[in-house]
């Protein structure tokens, strides 16, 4: 059987060409659709990590875990000086980015000795998008608010 499909008001896509599925996810709640159902914000600290190797460890592992490696690691990340730079800063930004990935990164953070602090990014900068819906393919996804499947003859 050969399909089409007409995705409306698509926001984002990953595609990887070298992937089979047998099956389609269709997700309301994924941590892939943060960019877009969750207010911005941002991410400061002071104090340094009592391990900078492991603090770049850790954060790694969350990325892994929240987007399995759907998205770039460190795109949330303030990675001016190099990531592992980052780790090693005794104060600044940290990160900026949907609310519930940089919660995650805040606890990692004082678990590591670190103080934080989020500060809510300027709201007419961004907005909070309704109706949105992740498709998983394999590897790949689509993020949109109208998925159309029309049967090729």
């Amino acid at each position: 059987q050969n399909w089409s499909m007409l995705i409306k008001k698509i926001k984002a896509q990953w595609i990887v060409f070298e992937w089979s599925a047998d099956y389609f996810e269709f997700y309301s709640e994924h941590s892939l659709l943060y960019d877009y159902t969750d207010n911005s914000v941002e991410l400061y600290f002071r104090n340094t990590s009592y391990n900078p190797e492991k603090l770049f460890v850790d954060v790694f592992t969350i990325d892994q875990t929240l987007f399995d490696g759907k998205r770039r690691f460190g795109t949330y990340l303030n990675t001016a000086n190099g990531l592992y730079g980052l780790c090693k800063q005794s104060h600044g930004l940290f990160a900026r980015g949907p609310q519930r990935v940089i919660e995650h990164y805040a606890k990692c953070l004082a678990k590591h000795g670190m103080e934080t602090s989020i500060i809510m990014q300027n709201e007419q900068e961004f907005q909070i998008e309704n109706g949105l819906v992740l498709l998983l393919v394999g590897e790949s996804y689509f993020i949109g608010q109208d998925f159309i499947f029309t049967r090729l003859h």
